[in-house]
């Protein structure tokens, strides 16, 4: 994929600022200027705001804006040298994490699936790759999937056709993705947000499901199976933590993700090694807080 045509495509309507070295959306040009957010040093310099995450290659912050509503800002400083190296060993320009973030919102949004809305972009171009860049992006007003489907109080906890509706719009946004071939590479419950107003018993009819945390997500046509089922098998462990969450359930995913072509060869390999996958996710991840416990007793 050529880079500089998707970014162009993605920043069609976008207003450059700054001499060109921030875009934004012009729908919320005076919030920005409010908050005095009209170059790519104050995107970068910026220190107000709740600090999220923050690790040696970026940092979170969520931030109110003059107008009332809420945003995020995620300034990545480098990239990890193993993704620069993997990228100019097979020939690509690499692209920086706050672009590959925005190109995903763009996309996801022309194939139907709900995702965060982008408010302004920069990057800093370096000599063997990306310097810093930013992302600020819209708070999604929704309550993680994850945490939804735990709550006994839920409608999807105590209706199993709304449940049966989540797990058709799950099934329908992997489907979606993977055609057009796009993979996640965090597709956990976390990461996917039901949005709607969650306590009335209109959400079966009026709910969406909004997918976050992009920065990772990559295209390649056609998608290699093992990115599926990389994306699946995320899915599937961390469905596997939720009590109410049936092997019918999970059946009814297969049938809906893999529609006519259920009962192929193809789509039965694939599941096994889904399950398998979702083995040594589960695996990793009880050693991963075993690894915790022992720090935090020391």
């Amino acid at each position: 994929m050529d880079r500089s045509v998707g970014l162009s495509a993605c920043l069609a309507h976008f207003i450059p600022w700054d001499n060109g070295k921030i875009w934004v959306s012009p729908h919320f040009i005076p919030v920005l200027q409010a908050a005095k957010l009209t170059t790519r040093q104050a995107f970068l310099e910026y220190s107000q705001g709740q600090k999220c995450k923050q690790n040696q290659y970026r940092e979170v912050i969520r931030l109110e804006l003059p107008d009332g509503s809420r945003a995020y800002l995620k300034r990545h400083w480098k990239t990890r040298f193993l993704e620069l190296a993997s990228n100019w060993l097979c020939g690509k320009i690499p692209a920086s994490p706050a672009r590959q973030e925005l190109e995903a919102c763009i996309k996801l949004k022309t194939m139907g699936i709900s995702s965060m809305e982008p408010i302004a972009f920069g990057e800093v171009s370096e000599t063997l790759g990306p310097g810093p860049c930013f992302l600020l992006t819209q708070e999604v007003l929704g309550m993680k999937l994850e945490q939804y489907l735990r709550d006994p109080q839920s409608l999807a906890y105590r209706s199993t056709e709304f449940r049966h509706k989540i797990i058709y719009e799950l099934a329908r946004i992997a489907r979606t993705m993977h055609q057009n071939g796009l993979h996640h590479q965090d597709f956990y419950l976390g990461h996917l947000l039901l949005c709607g107003d969650i306590q009335s018993q209109n959400i079966i009819r009026e709910f969406k499901i909004t997918l976050i945390d992009l920065q990772r997500v990559r295209q390649q046509l056609p998608l290699p199976n093992r990115w599926k089922i990389k994306d699946l098998a995320q899915l599937n462990y961390s469905a596997s933590l939720i009590p109410s969450i049936t092997l019918g359930d999970r059946f009814r995913f297969w049938l809906e993700y893999f529609q006519k072509d259920f009962a192929t060869d193809e789509a039965k390999v694939m599941i096994r090694c889904i399950l398998a996958k979702t083995q040594r996710i589960a695996h990793h991840d009880k050693k991963l807080q075993a690894r915790k416990k022992k720090l935090a007793e020391r």
